[in-house]
């Protein structure tokens, strides 16, 4: 498999994302390019691991990433039971990546929580957001 492994940064007390262009483990932090909205123009800067959340784009179709928001259809037999709506996190036991609800989605009758553990099983993946900046929806999308 061959595929670029990309990254980004989400700035805690800044509450800013940045594209990670160079980690530098002997200064302990990432160079990132970020938007920087009061001067309406891109700029680039240190930051330190402890200041930032460090995300891994998952290498599946479009820019998904780590701490990313998705909303899905989990297979295609289950397309009539709606969309639902999960954060993108590494499985430490499995080794992948998979999507873990954050809200019950419709089964049926009856409500459930779960999780997708194969992303091929998702189909329709849309990004909707992610964990910084995306509230938990009081509605089923």
């Amino acid at each position: 498999m061959n595929r670029e492994i990309k990254f980004r940064a989400w700035h805690k007390t800044k509450k800013i994302m940045g594209e990670v262009f160079q980690i530098d483990y002997e200064c302990n932090g990432v160079w990132v390019k970020f938007h920087n909205p009061d001067m309406d123009m891109d700029e680039a800067a240190f930051w330190e691991f402890g200041e930032i959340d460090l995300e891994q784009s998952i290498g599946h179709e479009g820019e998904i990433y780590q701490g990313d928001i998705v909303e899905c259809y989990y297979g295609e037999n289950l397309r009539d039971e709606g969309k639902f709506r999960g954060e993108v996190v590494w499985d430490d036991r499995r080794l992948r990546y998979k999507i873990v609800e954050i809200r019950p989605y419709k089964w049926g009758d009856s409500e459930v929580a779960g999780e997708i553990i194969n992303f091929e099983d998702a189909i329709e993946i849309e990004i909707v957001g992610t964990i910084h900046d995306t509230p938990e929806p009081k509605e089923k999308p």
